[in-house]
């Protein structure tokens, strides 16, 4: 109800979005007024105008959490673009392909005829069912 309002003030400036407390003074006609403000950012969302999204995951479309700044963070043991490659599949591959060699190698000299496509495309179907 206007008739019952004892001072009115209006702030204009720009508070960024932080844990951080802003004191601010108002010196009316009437009334003296301190008061303290912040602004936050909704959750998942960061940056000095809180328009940067960054959601946590630990699914399929990604492994990752999120720095105060809102960058996405790898969770131990994935990498890439949304952290979506295991180290664990590289590390298997790289075995893999190792072991390609040995078997290839192996083959020649007990004189068997090997065929790395066939040794290959099992090592990555047990890779992907991992």
């Amino acid at each position: 109800d206007e008739e019952l309002l004892i001072e009115r003030g209006v702030h204009t400036g720009t508070i960024n979005p932080g844990d951080s407390w802003q004191t601010l003074d108002y010196d009316g006609p009437v009334a003296r007024l301190v008061y303290r403000i912040r602004v936050r950012c909704d959750e998942n969302y960061y940056g000095n105008k809180c328009n940067k999204l960054c959601v946590p995951r630990d699914d399929y479309f990604g492994h990752y959490r999120c720095d105060p700044s809102g960058t996405q963070v790898c969770l131990d043991g994935w990498m890439g673009p949304d952290c979506r490659t295991g180290l664990a599949m590289i590390y298997f591959l790289i075995l893999a392909f190792k072991s390609e060699n040995l078997l290839i190698s192996l083959c020649y000299l007990n004189n068997y005829s090997c065929c790395p496509t066939i040794f290959l495309a099992r090592l990555w179907w047990l890779c992907n069912e991992w």
